[in-house]
């Protein structure tokens, strides 16, 4: 079985960005690692020798359109990059030719707006929002929003999936005292 559409799509993200921005020391999945940070000190302290760096995820996903004959569905999923660095600018900084935070963003930009991912049923990068999250002296941190959309099918009905009976149906019933079920369960349901 093939990797889900979203891991795929984060993993075909980080390898163009590693492939292209050289100059980035950690293009990875983000696995919540700054959810804890509260402060510059804390982010440097959890991303120690990885700064600059761009972590990866696939976040909410809103459905566009469904086709129930073909039991499919196409959301816009949200891909979101945390893009850090220690370099937001400073005379310092620009002077010894390093890159800043504003050259990764071009640089994200340039390997993903527009792009199709190369990966079947999903579609074009679109850029949505970018977003200030730390502005400090000696970090910058961002939030950069794509949207994606991807093709989301339901198990193949031909195949030997089990139905939602199945699935859901297991248990005892309750039985009177000559063993008689108190429940019955029909295979037709009214109005469904």
């Amino acid at each position: 079985m093939p990797a889900p559409l979203r891991k795929q799509t984060e993993d075909a993200v980080i390898a163009a960005l590693r492939a292209t921005l050289l100059y980035v020391r950690a293009v990875e999945p983000y696995n919540g690692e700054l959810h804890v940070a509260k402060t510059p000190e804390d982010i440097y302290r959890v991303l120690k020798g990885r700064v600059p760096a761009i972590l990866v995820f696939t976040g909410d996903g809103k459905s566009t359109s469904i086709d129930m004959r073909q039991q499919r569905a196409l959301m816009d999923v949200d891909l979101n990059l945390i893009v850090v660095s220690a370099n937001a600018r400073s005379r310092e900084e620009r002077t010894r030719g390093e890159n800043d935070i504003q050259q990764m963003m071009q640089d994200i930009e340039r390997v993903l707006l527009g792009r199709d991912s190369g990966i079947n049923g999903v579609g074009r990068f679109e850029l949505l929002t970018e977003e200030s999250l730390i502005h400090a002296p000696d970090l910058t941190a961002w939030r950069v929003r794509y949207t994606v959309p991807m093709v989301i099918e339901a198990i193949d009905p031909e195949a030997d999936a089990p139905t939602l009976l199945e699935l859901f149906g297991t248990g005892k019933l309750p039985v009177d005292e000559g063993g008689t079920a108190l429940v019955t369960i029909s295979e037709k349901f009214d109005g469904v």
